[in-house]
């Protein structure tokens, strides 16, 4: 019997709702006992600034855990969502995680699975894809990290919280993924896709020509700790309750 394999995507840490840190926390316990190994693809945290943002007490909680489920010898995987971008390889590995970029390729009995967060998907949504490439250009990242974790802090949560304000108000057809962009994807050589980004779970199958292509999205944290587990060739959605963590949220018990 096989290890399985867990992967969660815009979970949304935030000091502002301990009870979704409790939250996260449980899971990792779950994690932990079963074994196996994680895939975050992105937006684990509602927003990063840079490493200086691991000086900050915001996550201490779920960075500690997250190195003690590691230890343990489970393996974690961190994708880039569009909130924490910034989340760099050396501050992961303090904490027993790889970064895997915006994309990875895994196999799993003969499929090829491409897992990512899921942005890249919107390919209709022109505003965002502009702000994409400013946000990550070379010269913004250099500029951003280098100030005071206080001004990045605070321009991080202007920009969040302006952006909760103006994504409700575009249509859906630009704001979601579109099928031809998931298509394509498909047609790279893909069986199976899970991401994330469009906080809704479900599972679509894209299948033609006798070739079954399905895409797993995941769905957010907002009201339960929801969760995709690949285990014996199978996939199947799973969800931790927020009243299934009983430890202390401030040590990462």
């Amino acid at each position: 019997m096989s290890d399985s394999i867990y992967f969660i995507a815009d979970v949304h840490l935030s000091p502002q709702l301990p009870e979704r840190t409790r939250l996260f926390l449980s899971f990792l316990d779950i994690v932990k006992q079963r074994g196996g190994s994680l895939y975050i693809l992105g937006d684990l945290f509602d927003f990063w600034v840079g490493p200086k943002h691991a000086t900050l007490h915001d996550h201490q909680a779920a960075l500690k855990k997250l190195q003690a489920i590691s230890r343990c010898g489970v393996k974690v995987m961190f994708l880039y969502g569009n909130r924490d971008f910034y989340f760099d390889s050396n501050i992961a590995r303090k904490y027993g995680m790889e970064v895997l970029g915006d994309e990875t390729v895994i196999n799993d009995h003969g499929r090829r699975i491409l897992l990512t967060h899921g942005d890249l998907f919107c390919t209709k949504d022109h505003s965002y894809r502009l702000c994409r490439r400013i946000f990550r250009s070379n010269l913004f990242r250099i500029i951003f990290k280098r100030l005071p974790v206080t001004w990045s802090y605070a321009l991080a949560r202007f920009y969040r919280h302006l952006s909760m304000h103006l994504v409700p108000r575009k249509h859906p057809t630009r704001r979601n993924i579109t099928p031809e962009a998931v298509q394509a994807a498909f047609d790279s050589g893909m069986n199976l896709i899970i991401c994330g980004h469009g906080h809704d779970q479900l599972s679509k199958d894209y299948t033609r020509n006798g070739k079954q292509q399905l895409l797993y999205m995941l769905g957010d944290w907002s009201d339960k700790g929801s969760y995709l587990e690949l285990k014996d060739a199978e996939l199947t959605f799973q969800s931790v309750e927020k009243n299934d963590y009983h430890g202390d949220v401030e040590h990462g018990n």
